[in-house]
């Protein structure tokens, strides 16, 4: 039946030309009828599976054939819905008309006139308000029928005629009650037929005959019962026929057709007894031809097409066979075109199209479409067919297609399964298939089979599979691996996934047999098995897992554990790209789309987001993945089904070409994309279930095959595709073995076509012999064609240069400077003496060799750097000074000898050798400088190699790659800074291993390395030399056990052995003997290890005994208080500054509280520091920046605190190192918390200061809590501490926020001390919000409120004023004050609150205060009140007063408050 029912479906030729990425779909794609499942291809074809019959290309609705070959007049104006007739008009072009509302994408409802270019002519615009069924043209008229009622925007009733010259709308105004379905001009009268009963209001049922030149009425009246589809006229013989659904003709019986002899009209006696309706009727070479939907004629078999000898009516011997129903015939000179709703003649594929030479035979012509055919109309060499199809030009092919690359036609490959294909797989001349199929090429093959490419014929290999379906198959050095749902493969047990042997079609052993269906398989090193399963080699390894490609064992690491099924995988550059429909794996967030690491299986950060996450199929280019599933977006981005994202970063490109429905496979071909699947549109326009796309590619031209490091070389280039303004194309260089992994750019040119770029080849290139170039595009290209030969790169030229500092510039690119004149380059051999004006590089430099001699002193500009290739040499003492870089970066053995002295140097050379510092020879780096190691760097020292140190800093070694490689011994020195008297105590630690105690004796004195346990106490406070041992470590599990004649407090005297890089050590320097202020460690360099490049310090402890030994009489027992647990004395690992607070630096146990502690040896006391950007507490400086560096060398006490015995680890990773260090602390002037910094400082003891700190975070309590609150180290010089409910003393204490006065004392302890002291409170640090805060002097009864900046001095001479209990912090909540500042108001405190012993005191102004108490109903409450100080009342309530609210009325000359009071 043809579609009545107008529909909208824009039909366009589509360039997806989106910023940055020009894709066109290619001009002359391939589609199916059916669902496309799989897609691969060999060097010659692209082969396809699914559940097709037809192959062929878009030409929606409407198609012009050659009517002397196949060949399609493609990209016609196509209509946008069905066509159900077409008419020629006489100029090579068409009259069409149908359901359609769009042709070639312009507005055209239901007609359109098509010329003979394939245009539309948009002057032909008759927009009927429903369907016209027919159209004739005769006398330069066009006359239009249908079932429309206005058409022009006039009222016609199924019937119109235009003047075809001026295509206006004639008078000529027949009325229909009904459809008009065909026209026929004889002589001066129309013939009309259709389904009508009446015209011009006059009966006439179905046929009639209207006068032309009168505009009337015959009165023939031949009464047919049922409609009237065709008429045809035989001139020769004056006789009029007519067909369609008809079986009488004015009473007498007529089996669908009937004629009528002219020009009487009467009916004659031919009946041709057609069981079935008669769609087309065509007089042609005396035959009369009828189409339709019989089976029978005359009684007798014959089928929707027969021919009948004219001028007798007498059927002749033409049947050919044919399946299905003819709704259109046409002719030209030779040939009859046949339409209709078949696929085969003759026994021959014929899809929906046809052509029978003059005497009846089956043509070779063959156009195809993938639906019927319902008119056709032949112009000027043209068959225009017009009807329900969206695809011509094609050919039937069952599940299976094959489609030549280079002539992109359809090839004669047809293996025909039985059933469809879920997966392709080609190798070695063999077209592996998988599917639910029973048999392919020709024989039985279940499930799976192999086909020769070249005959479509299955070949022997059987492997026999039993079960539902295989969904999967691929292979690898001769092993075919399937994977679906079956049970047995040649009979043996085989679950879900097998190997086959390529050969003989037999099983291998291997048998993971997972519990469910298996998706997809990709084979690498491993072979990565994604599914639905929970299960394999019976272990839990959900959904996806992954086997040795040798010996089949299942990997135990890879367990990426996907939440839902993978249906995708994809292996590339080492990366395993996983799809399918779950939305996490390895429990993070993924949705549709992972990239794995492919060994252990760990998540990468990449992360497209598909939303719904639904992926189904991978392809790879360059830099992009091709996802294809069921997805609406990536990554935010609206990207349906299909899209191409960056490797690197996860985001969609702009390209959306935006399928209607799923994609099923992927194709990825040089610039080239396939997709099909079950969509029938992308975007809005036609495109059924297969689709390629051309992307840019750019290929690179001859280059020769021998080049030298620095020279000039042209490349040329070919750019396919559309690059638009701004593109730039980059000609880059592969490493030394063809891989653009990491390429280098070497010369560029803004261009948008092909051409040539002017490049040179780095200096710095490794010599090597596989060099590839390429030329790749700014704009997005899908394809990027290195040269065809590899390359070999050398060093070419060598020239020596001598500075002599002629121009006084220091200029090194000056060619006056050197002699010979010229500028050394990256080859050239380099010699500075020492002239008066020295070279300072203010540019990048390179050279080959270069040598310092005499009084040489080049310097390098910040930021600037000097690449030497070769070798480094100094004949003196020399400096290559400044705050540049020096770096070897040479691709051979380099070797620094002499003694080189040099600022920051960078090691980048990769070559087996790397660099080498020979014997003898010594390379100094100067202090304050930084040494870099590139991934992949070689060092060896066999000489020696100083990182020196001065008042202003001391050399370091940065970050060190797990990947560099590092060997021979290392020397650091550490600048100690002297304080007063004979000596000091330091906490120090060794970068370095292999470092025995005895090496320091030129540094310091060394003595009494016994290997005991010292008497010096548990504290490091003495300021004398000691007695026993001037190195000592500390033990923490000793901290409480003695024994009879020695107390043993943690402090262990060392015997002579190696320090331990990463412990911590107490070491007694001589001041008059230590002259050089240095103490340096010697050894092999301490670094990270591991996939986390981390060091991982000595196990810290943690110890709790029931009692201390002894209880021996006359000994007094150790303080085995909690405040003496879980210290650990560890150092600095590294030679460089750590920083406490680095992002991802440390691996921190939870039972360590975030602080550590360093020793001041100049102010003889502790600085603590509290993590997460905290402050520095206890012994600070007023000098100090940056407190959370810890420097090296420096060892610093940590603790356990959580309580317990136990031993744990703590870990920093090379990414905590800091190389520069800032100005100040990176902290905002103002705290970034809720604290208050306390500091107290002596004015006897300039430089000297003491800080404690309290803060107010949520969660607080008044106990000790974990990286909240910071405890006094034992025995410290502690000055003062905060004093908080159950414990003696800390650095920091938190709070919870407070909503009453709370009181917090201070615990202050001289050790001795007397003199005159101050309270600070640093601006930066005192912020406590919504609180005031008073400072109370007990020994003088005074509060003092504190704000920023406020000083309070007082003197500790006396015992009351060396009271520890002498101060006290209130604080008092905006809660109780209405969050005013109460320095501002009449009444400045009233505390405590609550009031906890009867008594509270009141500070106000004015000494004429008066108060009233009421409790809350109102009553007063008696009271007693005394003067103490100036502007202090002590208010005291009587004994019997209940607890609960009460309120305080103050009023004196400066007016009145009132106050809350609550007594408990």
């Amino acid at each position: 039946m043809k579609n009545r029912i107008f529909t909208f479906a824009l039909t366009l030729f589509c360039l997806f030309q989106a910023r940055g990425q020009n894709m066109q779909l290619l001009p002359d794609n391939y589609m199916s009828n059916g669902i496309v499942s799989s897609l691969t291809e060999d060097d010659d074809n692209i082969y396809l599976g699914g559940t097709f019959t037809f192959i062929g290309k878009s030409e929606p609705f409407g198609a012009a054939i050659s009517t002397r070959s196949n060949t399609i007049s493609y990209h016609f104006a196509n209509p946008n819905a069905q066509v159900n007739v077409s008419l020629e008009d006489g100029q090579g072009g068409w009259f069409i008309a149908g359901a359609f509302l769009q042709v070639g994408g312009q507005a055209m409802q239901g007609f359109a006139h098509i010329l003979s270019n394939g245009t539309l002519d948009p002057t032909w615009n008759l927009n009927p308000n429903n369907l016209i069924s027919s159209l004739y043209i005769s006398g330069g008229v066009l006359y239009v029928g249908g079932i429309f009622t206005t058409i022009s925007g006039t009222s016609r009733s199924r019937f119109a005629a235009y003047d075809i010259s001026t295509k206006s709308l004639l008078g000529f105004n027949p009325t229909f009650d009904g459809e008009v379905r065909s026209m026929l001009v004889v002589g001066d009268e129309l013939i009309l037929g259709g389904s009508f009963t009446n015209v011009n209001g006059t009966p006439r049922n179905r046929l009639a005959s209207i006068d032309i030149p009168t505009s009337t009425l015959t009165a023939w009246n031949p009464d047919v019962n049922i409609n009237v589809l065709t008429l045809a006229y035989d001139a020769t013989n004056n006789e009029l026929f007519i067909g369609g659904n008809f079986t009488t003709v004015g009473g007498l019986s007529r089996g669908r057709a009937a004629s009528f002899s002219f020009p009487s009209k009467t009916l004659s006696s031919w009946d041709p007894m057609a069981n079935a309706f008669v769609n087309k009727i065509l007089v042609w070479n005396s035959k009369l031809i009828l189409g339709g939907g019989f089976s029978s004629i005359l009684g007798a078999s014959q089928s929707f097409l027969v021919r009948f000898d004219l001028p007798a009516k007498t059927k002749d011997s033409w049947a050919p066979p044919i399946n299905g129903t003819v709704n259109s015939i046409a002719t030209n000179d030779t040939s009859l075109f046949v339409g209709g709703g078949f696929s085969k003649v003759n026994g021959l594929f014929r899809n929906f199209i046809a052509s029978f030479d003059e005497t009846g035979n089956l043509e070779s012509w063959n156009p195809g479409t993938s639906n019927a055919v319902v008119s056709l109309s032949v112009s000027a060499g043209r068959v225009y067919a017009g009807g329900t199809f969206t695809l011509a030009g094609g050919e039937a092919r069952t599940n299976i297609a094959a489609i030549n690359k280079s002539t992109n036609t359809i090839t004669a490959f047809n293996p025909i399964p039985s059933t469809g294909i879920n997966s392709l797989h080609y190798s070695n001349g063999n077209l592996y298939a998988a599917g639910s199929f029973v048999s392919i090429g020709g024989q039985p093959r279940s499930r799976i089979g192999a086909v020769d490419v070249n005959t479509g014929l299955a070949t022997s290999w059987n492997p026999n599979i039993a079960g539902a379906t295989v969904n999967t198959i691929t292979s690898r050095n001769g092993i075919v691996y399937v994977g679906g749902n079956f049970t047995t493969v040649g009979g043996v047990s085989r679950a879900n996934l097998a190997a086959i042997d390529a050969t003989t079609g037999i099983a291998t052993s291997w048998n993971p047999s997972p519990n469910a269906p298996v998706l997809s398989i990709v084979v690498e090193d491993q072979i990565y098995v994604g599914g639905s399963f929970l299960t394999i080699a019976g272990q839990s390894k959900p959904r996806l897992a992954a086997f040795d490609v040798l010996s089949g064992s299942l990997n135990p690491i890879f367990s990426p554990a996907p939440n839902n099924s993978v249906t995708t995988l994809l292996f590339d550059n080492g990366i395993l790209y996983a799809g399918g429909q779950f939305i996490s794996i390895n429990g993070q967030p993924r949705n549709g789309l992972a990239s794995l690491h492919p060994y252990l299986g760990f998540v990468h950060p990449w992360n497209p987001n598909m939303i719904p996450g639904v992926v189904t199929c991978l392809g790879k280019t360059e830099n992009h993945i091709v996802a294809g599933g069921n997805f609406a977006s990536v990554g935010g981005l609206g990207r349906s089904k299909l899209a191409v994202i960056d490797k690197v970063t996860g985001t969609a490109t702009s390209w959306n070409p935006t399928p209607g429905a799923l994609v099923n496979c992927l194709l990825v071909t040089k610039n080239r994309i396939y997709a099909g699947g079950q969509f029938a549109v992308l975007g809005t326009a036609t495109q059924e279930r297969l689709a390629g796309f051309e992307g840019p590619a750019v290929s690179t031209g001859s280059i020769s095959t021998s080049l030298c490091k620095e020279a000039s070389v042209t490349i040329p280039y070919t750019a396919s595709g559309i690059f638009t303004s701004g593109n730039v194309f980059t000609a880059q260089l592969s490493d030394e073995f063809g891989s653009f992994y990491t390429p280098t750019d070497i010369g560029s040119v803004t261009s948008t076509s092909s051409g040539s770029i002017s490049a040179t080849i780095p200096a710095l290139t490794p010599t090597g012999t596989g060099y590839r170039i390429r030329v790749v595009s700014s704009q997005l290209a899908m394809y990027f064609e290195k040269n065809a030969d590899d390359i070999s790169i050398d060093e070419c030229v060598s020239e020596t240069f001598i500075w002599n500092g002629s121009q006084n510039d220091g200029d090194w690119n000056n060619a006056a400077n050197w002699t010979p004149s010229g500028v050394p380059g990256s080859s050239s051999e380099v010699i500075i003496s020492g002239t008066t004006s020295q070279p300072n590089l203010s540019t990048n430099v390179s050279c080959a060799r270069i040598t310092l001699k005499g009084t040489a002193f080049p310097t390098i500009g910040s930021g600037f750097r000097l690449n030497v290739k070769r070798d480094f040499a100094a004949t003196g003492n020399q400096v290559f000074g400044g705050s540049g870089t020096v770096v070897f970066n040479g691709t051979v053995m380099q070797t620094i000898s002499g003694t080189v002295r040099l600022t920051n140097v960078e090691f980048a050379n990769t070559s087996s050798a790397g660099v080498v510092i020979p014997a003898l020879s010594t390379l100094k780096i100067e202090p304050g400088s930084v040494v870099t190691f590139l991934p992949d760097s070689k060092l060896t020292n066999d000489g020696a190699f100083i990182l020196t140190s001065n008042a202003t800093g001391t050399a370091k070694i940065g970050p060190v790659p797990v990947s560099a490689t590092i060997s021979g011994s290392f020397t650091q020195e550490r600048y100690l800074t002297h304080g007063t008297g004979t000596g000091s105590w330091y906490l120090l630690g060794t970068p370095f291993g292999d470092n025995n105690f005895t090496n320091f004796s030129d540094d310091f004195r060394v003595v009494g390395l016994s290997g005991g346990f010292g008497d010096q106490g548990n504290d490091i406070l003495p300021s004398v030399e000691p007695e026993r041992s001037t190195i000592l470590k500390y033990v923490e599990s000793m901290h409480n056990v003695r024994t009879d004649t020695v107390q043993k407090s943690g402090w262990r005297i060392p015997s002579n052995e190696n320090m331990v890089a990463g412990t911590g050590y107490r070491v007694w320097v001589n001041y008059y003997s230590n002259h050089r202020h240095l103490f340096d460690t010697k050894g092999t360099l301490t670094r990270g290890t591991g996939v986390n490049n981390e060091f991982t310090f000595p196990p810290l402890t943690r110890n709790e005994y029931s009692n201390c030994y002894p209880s021996t009489p006359g000994i007094n027992p150790l303080n085995c208080s909690e405040a003496n647990r879980g210290w650990n004395l560890i150092a600095n690992p590294f030679p460089c500054d750590i920083d406490w607070d680095a992002a991802g630096g440390w691996t921190k146990p939870a039972e360590l509280n975030n602080a550590f502690f360093t020793w001041n040896s100049a102010q003889g006391g502790y600085r603590a520091y509290v993590g997460a950007g905290g402050s520095s507490l206890g012994v600070t400086s007023n000098t100090e920046s940056n407190p959370n560096l810890i420097p090296s060398g420096q060892s610093f006490f940590v603790r356990l605190t959580t309580p317990g015995t136990y031993v744990t680890n703590l870990s920093v990773k090379e990414s905590a190192k800091v190389t520069t260090s800032s100005a100040t602390f990176l902290r905002t002037a103002t705290a970034a918390g809720n604290q208050l910094k306390i500091r107290l400082t002596s004015v006897n003891a300039p430089g000297y200061q003491f800080d404690a700190m309290v803060k107010m975070e949520e969660g607080s309590t008044d106990g000790f809590d974990q990286n909240r609150d910071l405890e006094i180290f034992p025995g410290t010089n502690a000055e003062f501490s905060i004093r908080s409910e159950g414990n003696a003393g800390r650095l920091l204490e938190s709070i919870a926020p407070i909503t009453e006065t709370r009181t917090i004392g201070l615990s202050m302890d001289y050790h001795g001390r007397t003199g005159s002291f101050s309270f600070g409170f640093p601006e930066g640090e005192m912020f406590l919000e919504n609180t005031e805060v008073y400072l109370k002097d007990n020994h003088f009864g005074t509060l003092t409120l504190i704000q920023a900046g406020t000083e309070y001095s007082f003197a500790a001479n006396s015992d009351g004023e060396l009271n520890p209990i002498r101060f006290e912090l209130i604080l008092n909540p905006a809660s109780v004050t209405g969050g005013k500042n109460l320095v501002s108001r009449m009444t400045r405190l009233l505390y405590p609150n609550p009031v906890t012993n009867q008594v509270f005191t009141l500070v106000c102004s004015g000494e004429d205060t008066e108060l009233d108490i009421t409790d809350v109903l109102g009553r007063k409450v008696a009271f007693s009140m005394n003067q103490t100080v100036a502007g202090q009342k002590e208010v005291t309530f009587p004994s019997s007063v209940n607890a609960g609210q009460y309120w305080v009325k103050v009023r004196n000359s400066d007016g009145m408050t009132v106050h809350p009071v609550t007594v408990r």
